[in-house]
């Protein structure tokens, strides 16, 4: 649980993709990049009430037309919107 904004969130993993892996109370994970059918993800800001805003795009694709492309609120309930 993020409980204030950090100035900057930005982590990489080996093959230096952004990647979200969001947790919830009973321990369930739940692997954003999965579920948005993105390569990449960053975190633009985490709000007062808790919520993540974030980037989604694909480096090493020109397919900007498939749908995952853009900036996403994820809830504290684990929705996401578009």
């Amino acid at each position: 649980m993020i409980r204030t904004a950090p100035e900057e969130v930005t982590v990489r993993n080996a093959d230096l993709a952004g990647e979200l892996t969001l947790t919830n109370a009973k321990g369930t994970v739940t692997f954003i990049n999965d579920q948005l059918n993105t390569h990449d993800i960053q975190v633009v800001s985490a709000e007062k009430d808790g919520s993540l805003v974030i980037g989604t795009y694909n480096r090493f694709s020109r397919d900007q037309e498939n749908g995952a492309h853009g900036i996403y609120r994820i809830g504290t309930d684990g929705k996401v919107e578009k």
